[in-house]
């Protein structure tokens, strides 16, 4: 902004008007890196903030991306959005003020983990075998899992093997059955 400066003296006589400029503070992101972290399939919501600089400000991606299912509102700096895939997302940050004509930018980088949500389990095949009965492969079908996802045989860890994020197979052995 501006002001404008006059002497005034006794009497009534005024000086000429010269400006004096105030110039914006400069422009920094304030919040701070890693940001809090996300679980796929979860809701997740974080105000990005910043000080100085000549509000209105926009914010933009300027390197590397967000994670999948999260997105910038470029007028608000609310990176929100459903996480879709778990892992730590490096990117930065800009915004820039409202300054006319040559706004102020600042950039910042960022990482955000992203968890896998919650294994859930929709199957197992088999599903039943008679007592006393051979070791076995159980085949467990569902989400979430990651790959090193360990099945649990009556809270027992079992020799695992990852096939996808959607199934996973245990060697039981004959002494579980």
């Amino acid at each position: 902004g501006t002001a404008s400066v006059t002497v005034a003296n006794p009497g009534g006589s005024t000086s000429n008007a010269l400006t004096f400029t105030v110039s914006p503070a400069a422009l920094t992101i304030t919040t701070s890196s890693p940001l809090p972290d996300g679980v796929v399939g979860i809701a997740y919501s974080q105000t990005l903030s910043a000080t100085g600089g000549q509000p209105p400000y926009s914010w933009s991606i300027v390197a590397g991306s967000l994670p999948a299912g999260l997105e910038l509102a470029p007028s608000t700096g609310v990176l929100s959005g459903t996480p879709s895939a778990a892992g730590t997302i490096n990117f930065t940050v800009g915004v820039s003020d409202g300054a006319q004509p040559t706004p102020q930018t600042a950039t910042k980088a960022f990482s955000l983990a992203v968890a896998a949500g919650a294994p859930v389990l929709t199957s197992l095949n088999p599903s039943t075998l008679t007592a006393g009965g051979p070791a076995f492969t159980l085949t467990v079908d569902g989400t979430n899992f990651v790959s090193n996802s360990t099945v649990r045989w009556n809270g027992s860890n079992r020799t695992t093997t990852f096939v996808s994020p959607s199934q996973l197979t245990a060697a039981i052995p004959a002494s579980d059955i």
